[in-house]
């Protein structure tokens, strides 16, 4: 039984829409209207917000004409956009939506153009020459540090122990030292470098990282004659041993010996322990030379008197032969006559 309402019978139903009951039964997304008065299948129910994604119209409630895709972005049937990089959609859906950000492009130096391809970028410190992506070539003695996201030059190479001999700070322009003393030890000229320009006896010693003139040119070895250690004056030296047989220490730590005794340079002996005098001079070669370097040991005078350098004065009648090397007295110098 059809219900009784208005009379559509002579309605053609479209759209493969089927008559029942003198009014047309639709085929989705078909469908009957009656408030517009649409009766015959003729009213497409698709939303172009939503079947064309809001960026066309609706054709034949099949398919969708759309508007053309931003910055090579490539159109899908529902009208929505298949973008290029570096673009991404937008809340329309169009490729206006650029992906690469001031980090990533710009190396946080600047902002990414409107072409999402290049920067405005902030000029670079100490004469650093500017790159499209924002960093920074620089020029010595500045440098950049990416691993630490630092692009511009503003990290100063040199060390403040190289280039200031540990003894000062860098300025902020990086060509100068602020010195941690204005002066140097021992009259020592300050140099630039924060270094010295030492006067002798004093020096530098670079290998062990010394710049204030505290080193001596000499050492220990020479200038003490390996008999002391030299004092932080430079001209004198804190002894090890004294003098033998009544020498004198020098500030050197040599000794300025009395006669007989001497230094013997060759043998680094320095201590007055060396007797200048031989046996053979001065004990006449009849005897040893005592330790004191005054007295000898002799041999006797067998018809004389011994005197200190064991020389023989002879008795009468006795006499020495010093050709054959008879010193004892032991010629008689009486001839026999016949």
């Amino acid at each position: 039984v059809c219900n009784a309402g208005n009379d559509t019978s002579f309605v053609r139903c479209k759209n493969g829409g089927s008559r029942a009951c003198d009014q047309c039964f639709c085929i989705e997304p078909w469908e009957n209207q009656p408030i517009l008065g649409i009766f015959d299948c003729s009213f497409c129910s698709l939303d172009p917000l939503i079947f064309c994604n809001g960026r066309g119209t609706i054709s034949d409630c099949k398919s969708c004409n759309c508007q053309s895709c931003s910055n090579n972005g490539i159109v899908q049937p529902d009208c929505s956009c298949n973008c290029m990089q570096p673009w991404g959609r937008d809340i329309t859906g169009d490729c206006n939506y650029c992906l690469n950000n001031e980090y990533d492009l710009c190396k946080n130096r600047g902002t990414v153009n409107p072409d999402c391809f290049t920067c405005t970028c902030l000029p670079c410190s100490n004469n650093g020459i500017l790159q499209p992506d924002c960093s920074c070539n620089c020029m010595q003695p500045w440098t950049n540090d990416p691993e630490n996201a630092i692009y511009d030059c503003t990290i100063c190479t040199r060390s403040a122990e190289q280039f200031c001999n540990n003894r000062g700070i860098i300025n902020e322009q990086c060509n100068a030292c602020i010195c941690t003393s204005s002066s140097c030890s021992n009259g020592g000229q300050l140099r630039s470098d924060c270094s010295c320009q030492c006067f002798p006896p004093f020096k530098n010693d670079p290998t062990q990282g010394i710049y204030d003139c505290t080193e001596c040119i000499a050492n220990s070895e020479d200038f003490c004659f390996d008999r002391g250690i030299i004092n932080n004056d430079c001209q004198s030296c804190t002894c090890f041993e004294q003098c033998e047989n009544e020498g004198i220490l020098q500030p050197n730590c040599i000794c300025e010996c009395p006669k007989p005794w001497i230094n013997d340079p060759q043998r680094k002996i320095y201590n007055c322990s060396v007797c200048s005098r031989n046996s053979h001079t001065h004990c006449s070669d009849r005897g040893q030379l005592n330790d004191d370097c005054q007295t000898c040991t002799c041999l006797p005078c067998q018809n004389g008197q011994l005197l200190d350098n064991c020389t023989c004065i002879c008795n009468t009648n006795w006499t020495n032969d010093p050709q054959n090397q008879i010193n004892d007295c032991s010629i008689c110098n009486i001839t026999t006559q016949m």
